[in-house]
């Protein structure tokens, strides 16, 4: 079953790009519909795919006009394209985009501070490739994949052979926070979306 009758705009990345701001903002809009969990990581965990599209609509306001999720995970994940392509029809996507070492330091900041690093960065840098290669349940690929998740061609591209390129909207992270540029990128983003 493909989700059809409203705009869908999927603001899928990248991790540490600015994602969680965006969400603030668009929280506050009464015409946005997003998913009452913040990341559903519905096209990006093969359980919660199985779960179905009708779970995945249960999680959102569908009085709303627009639907929106904002899941940085679905820019990275593999199959997450295909999933999106097979069950939305012609969804709009956001993505930030961060310079690839300033994303890779800020997740392993992150990571650092919830007590699943404890390398220097360097370390973890020259770490990584053997942590994914040995990675029994995801936990590597989650929250050690620093230089991976950097990979942009790789992971746009299994998106642009799915869908439109005039359905995406790239913003760059140094835009959004910038004190001269940040009005008018959130500007085009909610123009974009189709909220004033």
């Amino acid at each position: 079953r493909m989700i059809s009758n409203k705009p869908f705009i999927l603001i899928i990345g990248v991790q540490k790009a600015g994602t969680t701001s965006i969400h603030k903002l668009i929280s506050n809009q009464v015409e946005v519909s997003l998913p009452k969990i913040k990341e559903t990581h519905f096209y990006s965990n093969q359980e919660n795919f199985n779960k179905g599209i009708d779970w995945y609509l249960n999680q959102f306001d569908i009085r709303r006009n627009i639907m929106c999720e904002v899941d940085p995970s679905y820019f990275f994940y593999q199959d997450s394209a295909k999933w999106i392509n097979d069950t939305i029809k012609n969804p709009k996507f956001i993505i930030l985009f961060r310079r690839p070492i300033e994303r890779a330091l800020s997740h392993y900041l992150m990571s650092y501070y919830k007590g699943y690093e404890d390398l220097s960065f360097i370390n973890a840098l020259e770490a990584e490739s053997k942590r994914l290669k040995n990675d029994q349940n995801n936990f590597s690929l989650i929250n050690h994949s620093y230089i991976e998740r950097g990979n942009y061609s790789v992971q746009l591209n299994r998106y642009l052979t799915k869908f439109d390129k005039s359905n995406f909207l790239f913003i760059k992270f140094e835009d959004l926070i910038s004190k001269k540029n940040s009005k008018q990128t959130i500007d085009t983003i909610f123009k974009f979306i189709g909220i004033s």
